[in-house]
């Protein structure tokens, strides 16, 4: 999961702006998202809850189709959909966590085979431009867990309420078959067929209440 996508896929700028564009079509009643993912970058999973409210405040749902691994922010982004599926009951679902990573060379450090030495030079007035990142690179990455401590938090509160029935103890970034978390992490386990079926029956019956209330 990446904003900006590559050659072989799409990024969730793209994908946000697919799943809108498609909820403002008049022949479009649901959606469905076809998953397979390790996860990615955590603000994939903003342009995705901009997509998601979009599509529930033109009245429509939205569910998750999982055919493989399911994790990390994937399963932040399974828990903001109105179903959840799996097609195999032997996958797995979780990676419910997060973590930084970044490549950086201290200031001074020099390269072991080329002997060049990497110099940074910032202005009087920049002191606090990338901070962490040099603080990082010198060892001292307490700002670096104190911003990724803060940002898991949010996510976590947000799975909490979109998704109540979870587990606190399922959300430390273990990971789990998809059997064993029917009703908790996931609502069920069926082909895609029956999941687009399922779907549809489900719009058709909320449609039919409409022109009811409609008529009385």
């Amino acid at each position: 999961m990446t904003r900006g996508g590559g050659e072989c896929s799409y990024g969730s700028i793209e994908m946000r702006d697919q799943l809108m564009a498609a909820a403002d079509r008049d022949d479009v009643i649901g959606h469905i998202i076809y998953c397979r993912t390790p996860g990615g970058t955590a603000t994939t999973l903003i342009d995705f809850r901009k997509a998601i409210d979009y599509i529930h405040e033109r009245g429509q749902k939205i569910y998750m189709f999982c055919d493989g691994t399911v994790a990390s922010g994937g399963a932040f982004l399974s828990a903001m959909c109105d179903g959840v599926f799996a097609f195999n009951e032997e996958d797995k679902i979780g990676s419910i966590g997060m973590y930084s990573v970044f490549f950086a060379l201290a200031n001074g450090a020099k390269n072991a085979i080329t002997q060049e030495t990497y110099v940074e030079v910032y202005a009087d007035k920049s002191t606090e431009k990338n901070k962490t990142k040099r603080d990082g690179a010198e060892g001292n990455t307490d700002a670096i867990l104190k911003k990724t401590n803060e940002y898991l938090d949010e996510l976590l509160a947000d799975m909490k309420r979109d998704r109540p029935s979870i587990k606190e103890e399922q959300m430390n970034g273990a990971m789990f078959k998809m059997k064993d978390v029917v009703g908790i992490i996931i609502d069920g386990i069926c082909t895609f067929p029956e999941l687009c079926e399922m779907s549809y029956k489900e719009w058709a019956l909320a449609d039919d209440g409409n022109k009811n209330s409609v008529g009385e």
